[in-house]
């Protein structure tokens, strides 16, 4: 089978690029922009990428356009028209359990492919309660999940010696994603800045008396370019053994974590499924908590649990 592959935001491109990774028996065109050109390229070799200008000509080549879903492009959208126009099969994968109305609306305007593939139970239910009854659902096992356990497994084995409790703190642009849905940065009446400020501060009372600590901010992918965000969060804090992820994959940084906190990100579902201690620092004002794992704790309310404690003491 001849596949065009359609993919812009980081979370729909881990799952589609470790779907294409386990199906080499399909010929492959891409058509990948920001953060999935990356993730791509890591996983799989030799990859021609080609322009959105070529869609309506790769389209008549394939036999099925699979695309990711997100927010931070409308290349998905763009993908699913033509081929709903050429008549041509189109699917789309989703890769997280929130939001499933805006991944595919324009102005209000349903944009659908013609099957959606969910990962887990959870996600299937969520498109059933809040997407239109015609479109077709199928579950198809999440291929990302399967790959991060076992890079994890393989990851922490080399970490094993490290005796420091290790926080992963996961950033997300809330401000940004309020403004581009609700046209208010202020929407929810808190940004991540303002929330990270109130962890940093509670962050020191949460950890257990005299046990070596390290914290590690990972930024959001469209949080890169800005390379002095949160950097007043962290002179309010002097002195707090804190670093900024560095050329490290969400995956190895969970791993390397022995404590993941967050809002909603799939940072904290990663090291739900991994066993590790997860919280969140969400609901903030209008804000709620949304991810449906029972796993993930609040951060605000219960103190951290003393994680790996038996061999910090031993």
């Amino acid at each position: 089978m001849k596949c065009l592959i359609v993919s812009h935001d980081a979370g729909g491109a881990e799952i589609v690029s470790a779907w294409v990774r386990r199906h080499p028996e399909n010929n492959y065109l891409f058509v990948l922009e920001g953060p999935a050109k990356e993730i791509f390229n890591k996983k799989i070799k030799n990859i021609k990428n080609m322009s959105r200008e070529n869609f309506k000509a790769l389209i008549k080549q394939v036999d099925l356009v699979l695309t990711g879903t997100g927010w931070g492009s409308d290349l998905e959208k763009v993908a699913m028209k033509i081929a709903k126009s050429q008549e041509k099969q189109c699917v789309s994968f989703v890769d997280h359990w929130t939001n499933y109305p805006e991944r595919f609306k324009d102005n209000d305007k349903w944009i659908l492919p013609n099957e959606l593939w969910v990962g887990d139970e959870k996600a299937l239910k969520e498109a059933q309660k809040t997407l239109p009854k015609e479109l077709k659902l199928h579950l198809e096992p999440n291929p990302y999940f399967e790959d991060i356990k076992q890079e994890i497994d393989n990851l922490q084995v080399k970490n094993k010696k490290n005796d420091f409790l290790n926080i992963l703190y996961i950033c997300e642009p809330i401000y940004e994603h309020a403004k581009k849905k609700f046209g208010d940065g202020y929407y929810f009446g808190v940004t991540e800045k303002e929330i990270m400020d109130k962890f940093l501060a509670a962050l020191p009372g949460k950890i257990p008396s005299n046990k070596p600590w390290q914290l590690r901010l990972r930024k959001h992918p469209s949080e890169l370019p800005d390379k002095n965000k949160y950097l007043d969060s962290l002179k309010k804090c002097p002195g707090l053994p804190i670093e900024f992820s560095s050329n490290t994959s969400l995956v190895e940084d969970c791993a390397w974590a022995d404590c993941i906190v967050g809002g909603d990100s799939m940072g904290l579902v990663i090291g739900d499924k991994v066993g590790k201690e997860v919280l969140t620092v969400l609901p903030q004002g209008k804000l709620t908590f949304s991810l449906p794992f029972e796993g993930i704790k609040s951060f605000f309310q219960p103190a951290c649990r003393q994680a790996r404690e038996e061999k910090l003491n031993g």
